[in-house]
């Protein structure tokens, strides 16, 4: 158990306010898109976040200047968040590089490459592999996959990433990807996978690494949102995706190439940090308030009853008064809250008020307008308060 806490819970000992300085410094960098970046804790930036946080942590256990491979590095946007903060060398790989990007500046290395085919970089030269957003784009996952393996020096991390969706969904999508890409809706490169845990723990097994951590990211992520300026909102997203990667929305890992004897083996690096003793405490209270929390806001179930006939009912309420309503469909939610009781039909409203009059209560009714014309509202002095 406390194996897979520190597995799934790794991202808990990363420290918030470094995603909200390096969000604050790339505001005008272009990184995070313009809406998420105004806020604090954006959860868009928390794919670049947790890779600094790993960067950092396995660049302190090496003491020294390592080679990290950015696979997939577009516009550079990764090394463009992490700066300055590791002693790294930078080779950049991917279909098309903009070589006037600013923030391809800074690599040492650049490569044009197709992933479908052997990479040029030099067999256990690497230090570090990031595999960010990539493998939902590519032909063949599995050959990528061993290339990175081939890369990677013995004891070797890469630091994986994707969106994720539970195994028949992702199944279901993949079929309608590809079946679209035969019919030319959909050129090579864009999304032609849909990646589930399963299905990386397959990948990551047949490259020959090992698994280290596989989490689950975020349950909603309102991008630019006040609830982004929170950092106990970023912490409740992060828990839902350790609890359940497959609804994470999106999937982080990190997987090490096992060591050659006399090279560098995890078991021969410091101890990971492991999920603070604080979190372990407060976790499953953290988790019910999560859930509450998407109870009331996300699936609309409410304290107390709102809308206007809730408030009618609220303020006429003085311990004698029943509510009732004529059938319509306009009423449907009325009556499943429970807040009046149904009649069948109009004329039973005479009916009601003379057998509520008799035990001292007072009828009131909510009638669709278009039923109007056929209520009896002179019998025994009725009348109609339209609204």
């Amino acid at each position: 158990m406390r194996k897979l806490l520190n597995k799934r819970f790794t991202f808990l000992s990363y420290p918030a306010d470094l995603l909200r300085n390096r969000t604050c410094n790339m505001r005008k960098a272009g990184v995070i898109n313009d809406r998420a970046a105004r806020t604090f804790y954006p959860i868009r930036g928390v794919r670049y976040w947790w890779v600094l946080c790993a960067l950092i942590i396995e660049a302190s256990r090496r003491q020294r200047r390592i080679r990290v491979a950015d696979v997939g590095c577009s516009k550079g946007s990764l090394k463009n968040f992490v700066g300055d903060d590791i002693d790294a060398e930078w080779i950049g790989l991917d279909k098309k590089i903009d070589s006037d990007t600013p923030g391809v500046v800074g690599y040492s290395e650049l490569y044009e490459c197709d992933f479908d085919k052997p990479l040029p970089v030099p067999d256990n030269s690497i230090d570090i592999v990031v595999f960010l957003h990539v493998i939902e784009h590519l032909p063949r996952p599995s050959f990528t996959m061993g290339e990175l393996s081939r890369i990677l020096r013995p004891g070797g991390l890469m630091l994986g990433g994707s969106p994720v969706a539970p195994k028949p969904v992702a199944w279901a999508r993949e079929r309608q990807l590809r079946s679209r890409l035969r019919r030319g809706e959909v050129e090579a490169g864009g999304h032609i996978n849909s990646m589930d845990c399963s299905r990386w723990r397959i990948l990551v097994k047949n490259s020959g690494l090992n698994l280290d951590m596989m989490t689950g990211t975020f349950l909603v992520r309102w991008s630019g949102s006040p609830l982004e300026n929170q950092a106990w909102w970023l912490r409740l997203n992060q828990i839902w995706g350790a609890f359940f990667p497959s609804l994470g929305g999106e999937i982080y890992l990190s997987a090490r190439k096992p060591s050659s004897e006399g090279l560098i083996s995890a078991k021969d690096l410091p101890a990971r940090t492991s999920m603070p003793s604080m979190w372990k405490r407060g976790l499953a209270g953290a988790f019910i308030v999560f859930i509450v929390f998407f109870g009331i806001f996300i699936f609309d179930v409410k304290w107390g009853q709102k809308g206007p006939v809730a408030a009618a009912v609220m303020k006429h309420q003085d311990g004698n008064d029943v509510f009732y309503t004529v059938k319509h469909p306009a009423m449907n939610k009325a009556i499943k809250e429970k807040i009046v009781i149904e009649l069948y039909h109009p004329d039973d409203i005479v009916q009601t008020v003379d057998i509520d009059r008799k035990s001292g209560k007072d009828s009131h009714f909510f009638v669709p307008s278009d039923s109007l014309s056929s209520l009896p509202l002179k019998h025994n002095g009725l009348g109609i308060a339209q609204k």
